[in-house]
């Protein structure tokens, strides 16, 4: 079948996209993404601040020199991050989708003949669908040259972090993580009843 179809069209695979009557698919873990950029760095950095504001010296990382309740308070600042994290992925799921389908406009805009009308591309996010079989051999890359590929590795290099208007700055020499905390995106200041905590006095801005 593939000799068949090869002697029809040819050997290019762009080619074949003129060809093809299913979506081109790319496959997102969010979470995966979000974790290789660093943003699950920022709520603990937030978590961490605060701990420290609240209880001094004995705040640490072990959290064994707390009292109940003081546990218990830094546990409902947590579980208000933790539903700004829930929030902040969602709010990057669309962000990202929308970049890859407005980067495929693009290309489509540019290059008519290679992708036709009929294509079209979705995404989905292995992480948010119980029913897809999380594996990282069903995730999309960077590294191929195909549609899905290139689509991908854009959106990627140029989707907004949350908590921010601004994508990755990939050269920056420093974590992502540190390059958001440095701006003054903390994300507990997103969240009204934890933004009197402020900032540390060495990570503001002039």
């Amino acid at each position: 079948m593939g000799d068949l179809l090869r002697s029809t069209v040819g050997y290019d695979d762009e080619y074949l996209l003129t060809y093809r009557t299913e979506p081109v698919e790319i496959v997102v873990n969010s979470v995966y993404e979000l974790d290789d950029l660093g943003m699950f760095e920022t709520y603990e950095a937030s978590t961490n601040h605060i701990g420290q504001v609240l209880f001094g010296h004995r705040w640490t990382p072990s959290r064994d020199k707390l009292t109940l309740d003081q546990l218990e308070q830094i546990e409902d600042v947590e579980e208000l991050l933790a539903e700004l994290e829930h929030r902040d992925r969602a709010e990057y799921q669309q962000r990202f989708t929308a970049t890859v389908h407005a980067r495929f406009e693009q290309l489509r805009t540019d290059e008519p003949q290679r992708y036709p009308e009929h294509l079209t591309v979705t995404v989905r996010f292995a992480d948010e669908d119980a029913s897809y079989p999380i594996s990282n051999d069903d995730l999309t890359d960077g590294w191929g040259s195909d549609l899905g590929s290139l689509l991908y590795q854009h959106a990627r290099e140029t989707t907004p972090l949350p908590g921010t208007d601004t994508a990755p700055d990939w050269m920056a020499g420093q974590r992502h993580a540190d390059t958001v905390l440095a701006a003054g995106h903390w994300p507990h200041l997103r969240i009204p009843t934890l933004a009197h905590y402020g900032v540390p006095t060495n990570t503001r801005k002039d």
